[in-house]
């Protein structure tokens, strides 16, 4: 008797899989099924209670990052971050690889948006001042020329502007710095 009860859960268990052993897949491919973006990222990235910050000219605004910003971009090679009044503002960085164009991290006017590098590259181009597109947004780090200075754990900090392009016109944050890891 136990052994037909347990047949029929098999049985039961076999119909309800559909018939076909498990292909696998990457999580975007869960996602598309299922209907969620697996693109977004699940955490906030903005600072607990921050209040954002207002730039030097322009109307877009900035609300800084907290220290778990980069990991929303994925696997990336040191990363750079650009801050205006001492607040980081945004995270960017790229995999180690020439072809790789990288992508950023900011909160703007209240929304969390990842957008992607324009210039293939990889780490170089990301510490020279990227510029970032997407999602109605262009946002480049306009990099000082010249030697960096020197940051702790072997980083490099240039004087930056950031100038944010998007539907209410231009929005720049100067000076500021770009700081990046090794």
């Amino acid at each position: 008797m136990r052994a037909l009860a347990l047949g029929a859960l098999v049985l039961a268990l076999a119909a309800c899989s559909g018939g076909e052993k498990d292909k696998g897949g990457t999580a975007q491919d869960y996602a598309q099924r299922t209907g969620v973006d697996a693109g977004a990222p699940a955490v906030s990235v903005a600072e607990v209670n921050a209040q954002p910050v207002k730039p030097s000219a322009g109307s877009s605004v900035l609300t800084p990052l907290a220290a778990n910003a980069p990991t929303v971009l994925g696997k990336i090679k040191g990363g750079c971050t650009f801050a205006y009044q001492d607040r980081t503002l945004l995270s960017v960085g790229a995999p180690d690889t020439t072809d790789a164009t990288g992508k950023g991290v900011l909160v703007i006017d209240g929304r969390q948006v990842i957008l992607p590098g324009i210039d293939a590259g990889g780490p170089q181009v990301i510490e020279s001042g990227p510029t970032l597109t997407g999602d109605g947004l262009t946002v480049a780090v306009q990099r000082a020329e010249g030697a960096p200075e020197s940051v702790a754990g072997g980083g490099h900090r240039w004087a930056a502007d950031l100038v944010v392009k998007g539907p209410t016109g231009e929005t720049r944050y100067s000076p500021g710095t770009w700081t990046c890891a090794p």
